[in-house]
């Protein structure tokens, strides 16, 4: 790693230069070890997507991904009330919704799994592996990213804050066990905010676009591109770096474009940003929210709070909070490497913990550098160590929650369809014999309230913190920076 990046602040003093592929290594294989986990304690139905997209590209070609859902697949399964793994398929079918870079690493892993596999059955180790192996790469690079610029910030410190983003809990189960994919954009977040503190916008805006072709929350970065359009004198370079960004978009979702049209710009932008999960406030992310949500009992995004609904407050509240930082640090003018990575934290921060239908693992976005800005503040420490259990809880919710608010609306759909399709089986003098719905779904009502009930109070408690951490935070990154020889602007 110290040959990729010698002018990065990466590399140790004389002798010590022995402590990267150490850390890389353990780092490595502290996730390699974790994997086989995956088929037990990981999210099954991203899973079960990502293996079928994988099969799918495999079997009728990569351009095949935005046109139509994959066939169906035998996974195993672990029952719980028998203790034992068993042969499902899954009775849900999606067509892929992310973006043409993750579809072709899904694709690469569905021909090596064609090729390592006769009956490619879904959900086991070597199906984790094969899916996985991109965020446990990307995990390497994110931390990289974060020592470089740590490194920018206060030259010394680049091991510690690789050790701590490479070995962070929050960050290790979501890539190794919970089978998520957040660490492709983090990876590329981290050092395109390092392009930019060393002035090299081209190759920010060129960071900038492949992130957007890995996931679509890359748009979260843009609040980083208008401080520095504001803040900067070459304004120029930085509008052709970030024009740069779609360009790249452009070049990489060429050929999806030239088979299907615009259907993957509306599956994985379109449908995921404006249209996925609209009726809840939040999505086991312990914010603003989540307090409501614990307050009211219901998340849904619709129902109105002071004559607006609780998705136009979160929009305006965003907006009010984006607005309010770039003023801000507009009026500080500065726009050094530490006011650019605090930017970053607390415009991602903003992010999470303001809006409705937020992920709990978006809060790792944010969290990535508050983590590398604490080691350059000493007031945000507190703050950051907090927003880190937060995480840590936030991604193990299937874990340790009986049953999560948001699941409601589904149950009783699902309940309501099987009584519907039931009554209308019955010759017509029998149904007035069966009861109202409302009736058999009391016992079912019931039975997720004694679930909700076992873990409410630790869900106020990680909201508490949640919040509390968040103030704090801010806080740190607001208030002046501590008087310290450091390097100078950059």
């Amino acid at each position: 790693m110290s040959n990729l990046l010698p002018d990065n602040g990466l590399p140790g003093p004389p002798g010590r230069a022995g402590f990267w592929p150490i850390a890389v290594l353990a780092g490595l294989a502290l996730r390699l070890a974790l994997l086989p986990l995956g088929p037990g304690f990981g999210y099954f139905p991203d899973h079960d997507d990502f293996t079928r997209w994988g099969i799918q590209a495999a079997d009728r070609g990569l351009a095949s991904l935005y046109v139509s859902p994959p066939p169906r697949a035998d996974a195993r399964t672990f029952d719980p009330k028998t203790r034992e793994w068993r042969i499902t398929r899954r009775d849900y079918d999606r067509v892929c919704n992310y973006p043409p870079l993750t579809a072709m690493l899904f694709a690469a892993s569905g021909r090596a799994f064609q090729a390592l596999s006769t009956d490619r059955l879904i959900n086991t180790p070597l199906a984790w592996y094969l899916v996985q192996c991109w965020s446990v790469l990307a995990d390497l690079v994110a931390a990289a990213g974060g020592a470089a610029l740590a490194a920018a910030l206060r030259p010394g410190s680049q091991r510690a804050a690789f050790l701590l983003l490479l070995f962070a809990p929050p960050f290790v189960w979501d890539s190794a066990v919970w089978g998520q994919t957040d660490a492709l954009l983090l990876a590329h977040a981290l050092w395109m905010v390092r392009a930019m503190t060393r002035r090299r916008w081209k190759l920010a805006g060129a960071l900038l676009g492949i992130a957007a072709g890995f996931k679509p929350q890359a748009v979260l970065l843009v609040p980083l591109w208008a401080l520095a359009l504001l803040c900067r004198r070459e304004r120029r370079q930085v509008a052709v770096g970030l024009a740069v960004a779609p360009l790249v978009l452009f070049v990489v979702s060429l050929p999806f474009t030239l088979h299907s049209g615009d259907a993957w710009f509306r599956r994985s932008y379109v449908e995921n940003l404006f249209e996925a999960h609209r009726a809840q406030t939040t999505l086991v992310a312990f914010n603003l929210w989540y307090l409501d949500l614990l307050r009211t009992g219901s998340d849904n995004a619709h129902a109105p709070l002071f004559g607006l609904s609780r998705n136009a407050w979160g929009a305006l509240l965003l907006a009010a909070a984006l607005a309010a930082g770039l003023v801000w640090s507009f009026r500080r003018r500065t726009n050094d490497a530490d006011r650019l990575v605090a930017w970053a934290g607390l415009s991602l921060l903003a992010c999470v913990m303001l809006p409705t239908r937020v992920h709990e693992r978006y809060l790792l976005l944010p969290l990535a550098f508050l983590l590398v800005a604490a080691f350059n503040r000493r007031r945000l420490r507190a703050g950051a160590m907090l927003m880190l259990l937060v995480a840590s809880a936030q991604v193990t919710w299937p874990l340790w929650m009986k049953a999560d608010a948001g699941l409601w609306h589904e149950i009783r759909e699902q309940l309501e369809q099987q009584y519907a399709v039931r009554l209308q089986a019955l010759p017509p003098d029998q149904r007035l014999l069966v009861p109202p719905f409302e009736d058999l779904l009391k016992p079912h009502r019931a039975r997720f309230e004694r679930e909700r009930a076992q873990t409410i109070p630790f869900e106020w408690g990680c909201t508490i913190v949640a919040l509390l951490g968040t103030a704090l935070t801010v806080r740190g990154l607001v208030r002046p920076r501590e008087s310290r020889a450091g390097p100078a602007s950059r």
